[in-house]
C-alpha cells in the first residue's frame, strides 16, 4: 500500500515537472520569435553581382534613407517610409559599377551597411 501510494507521487510529480517544462520552453520560444522593435537589412540575393536589398522594419518608425556608394563615392541616395511588419524590396540598377559598391541604410540615429564586391 505504501509502495503503491510512493509510486502515484512519483507519476503525478513526473506529469507535473513534464507539464511545466513543456509550459515554460513554449513561452521562451514565443517570446524569441517575436520580434518587437529593430529593423533588418541584407541582399535579396547574396550570391550573385545584383543590388538588390531588403529592408525589413519591426520598429514603428518607418522612414528610412538609404544612400549607394562606389568606392566611397555617393552614386544614388533615396528616402524610403517602410511600415511596421512590413519588408521592402528595394530595386537598384547596377550600372557600370565595380568594385566595392557599400548600401548604408539609416534610421534615425541607426545605420546599418552592407557591401558587395563586383569585379
Amino acid at each position: 500500500m505504501l509502495q503503491e501510494n510512493n509510486q502515484k507521487i512519483i507519476i503525478f510529480s513526473l506529469t507535473f515537472f513534464l507539464l511545466a517544462s513543456f509550459i515554460f520552453l513554449a513561452y521562451t520560444e514565443r517570446r524569441q520569435n517575436q520580434l518587437s522593435s529593430g529593423w533588418s537589412l541584407y541582399f535579396e540575393n547574396s550570391k550573385n553581382s545584383e543590388l538588390d536589398f531588403v529592408i525589413e522594419n519591426y520598429d514603428f518608425d518607418s522612414e528610412f534613407e538609404w544612400k549607394l556608394l562606389s568606392d566611397g563615392n555617393s552614386a544614388k541616395s533615396e528616402k524610403i517610409i517602410v511600415k511596421n511588419k512590413e519588408k521592402e524590396i528595394i530595386k537598384v540598377n547596377n550600372n557600370n559599377l565595380s568594385g566595392k559598391v557599400e548600401i548604408e541604410v539609416e534610421q534615425k540615429n541607426n545605420k546599418k551597411e552592407i557591401y558587395k564586391i563586383i569585379p
